[in-house]
Parts: C-alpha cells; sequence; structure tokens
C-alpha cells in the first residue's frame, strides 16, 4: 500500500466515523451516508485570554460581574488590534446586566488596568463614542507594581496586598 491508497484510506475511515459520531469534527461538517459534504458550518468563536492573565490569578480577583463584562469584551474585540468600540446597551445586554452594574465593572476592570479606555472625537454630549483596549499582560503587570497593587514574589507568584474595593 503506497502512501496515496494509505491517505484515502484513513479519510474514508474519518468520514465514516463523522457520519457516525458528528461531535468527533466538531459539528462543523454534516455528511450524507455516502460520505459527501451536505453541509459545512464555519467555527464558533472562542475566548482567547492572555495567559498571564490566566497564570495569575487575577481573574480570581474580580467580581462575578466583571469577569462576564470581560468575557464579552473579549468576545466582540478584534483580534488583530485587540479593541471595540461596542456601546454600554450591547455590552450590557449580552452580559445580561444592569448599566449601572456594567459602569462599576468597566471601573474595575480599569483599577487592575486590564482595560484601557479613550473617548474618540466626535459623538454627542450623551453618547460618546469611545474604544476600550485590552491590555497586554506584560503592560498591566509593569503598572500594578508601579503603582504597588500587587507583589511579585521570588518565585514569581503574583500576589494582591491591596483588596478589591469593587468586591463587596
Amino acid at each position: 500500500m503506497n502512501k496515496r491508497e494509505y491517505w484515502e484510506r484513513i479519510n474514508k475511515e474519518d468520514k465514516e466515523l463523522a457520519i457516525k459520531y458528528p461531535e468527533i469534527n466538531g459539528g462543523y461538517e454534516f455528511y450524507s451516508k455516502d460520505g459527501e459534504v451536505i453541509l459545512r458550518l464555519k467555527p464558533e468563536q472562542t475566548l482567547r485570554y492572555p495567559m498571564g492573565f490566566a497564570h495569575s490569578g487575577i481573574i480570581r480577583e474580580l467580581s462575578g460581574n466583571a469577569v462576564k463584562v470581560f468575557n464579552i469584551i473579549i468576545s466582540i474585540s478584534n483580534r488583530k488590534y485587540r479593541n471595540t468600540t461596542a456601546l454600554n446597551e450591547m455590552i450590557s445586554k449580552l452580559s445580561g446586566i444592569s448599566h449601572n452594574t456594567l459602569d462599576k465593572a468597566l471601573l474595575e476592570l480599569k483599577f487592575y488596568h486590564l482595560i484601557h479606555i479613550h473617548y474618540l472625537p466626535g459623538g454627542s454630549r450623551d453618547k460618546k463614542r469611545r474604544k476600550i483596549t485590552l491590555s497586554r499582560w506584560d503592560t498591566a503587570l509593569s503598572l500594578l507594581v508601579k503603582e504597588k497593587k500587587v507583589v511579585i514574589g521570588l518565585d514569581n507568584k503574583v500576589t494582591f496586598p491591596i483588596p478589591n474595593p469593587y468586591r463587596k
């Protein structure tokens, strides 16, 4: 059996398994009994946490609503520039929290330098246009150390001497 026959056999077995068990290929392709593709779906969006945020334990320090808002901002942000111009109405609708709670959650995320908010020119006084940018972990860590909100131990473990003022 040469390489071509081998790979044809492997592909045929994969298709047979995908027909029998559609969750194997993630449910993105659906095959007929003959092995032809009937429907091909786009892959679902996934969250992309920076690994520094995940390993530092800073997510444990946030309140539940701040984590919800952070997840929504990550999911709707631009992958290349890591920013979004989403309005409060959209973020509160997607996260299921009120506008006042959203404002507190954004303040909490700004307190830990997880996001930066800067206002864009234009817009009315009531609806200012803003851009929310996700911070890099090294930038956030340097600002947190500078403001003495975190302490880094000898084993590079991050500790939080200042309790979260936004958490009840």
